[in-house]
């Protein structure tokens, strides 16, 4: 129960004092008003960077904060890019297979499971960072 309502502090913590900040400072500007995905992306860099930092300024965790951030930013792209221009292949993206269609279920199956791999690696990738070093 404790380290539940750690994290859930963290995070709040983090979205008042560095996500809400940024985001909104940023929508003064007209330019960031007209792109709000833009200004969202912003925040959400800052505040995983703002969360590597916070577990050590080692190298290796700014890094792991950037890489998650990126990670981030990436995955909103992508959403948004399907949302508004409706043209992006996010077939692989598809969690419920009845979706793709009767005959498409086992393609979209092999799809979740390329997807889950991707992630895994991608996630790995980013928590290198926090190995221990001796």
């Amino acid at each position: 129960d404790f380290w539940r309502r750690f994290h859930i502090s963290l995070s709040e913590w983090l979205r008042d004092v560095v996500f809400m900040p940024v985001y909104m400072n940023l929508m003064k500007f007209n330019f960031f008003r007209q792109n709000k995905t833009l200004a969202q992306n912003i925040g959400i860099f800052c505040t995983l960077f703002c969360m590597g930092a916070w577990n050590g300024l080692e190298r290796h965790y700014v890094i792991s904060g950037a890489l998650f951030g990126a990670i981030s930013v990436a995955h909103n792209m992508l959403l948004w890019s399907d949302r508004t221009e409706g043209n992006f292949n996010h077939r692989f993206l598809c969690i419920f297979p009845q979706k793709a269609g009767k005959a498409n279920v086992l393609n979209a199956e092999r799809d979740i499971d390329k997807a889950f791999t991707i992630s895994f690696y991608i996630v790995e990738l980013a928590l290198f960072g926090f190995r221990q070093c001796n």
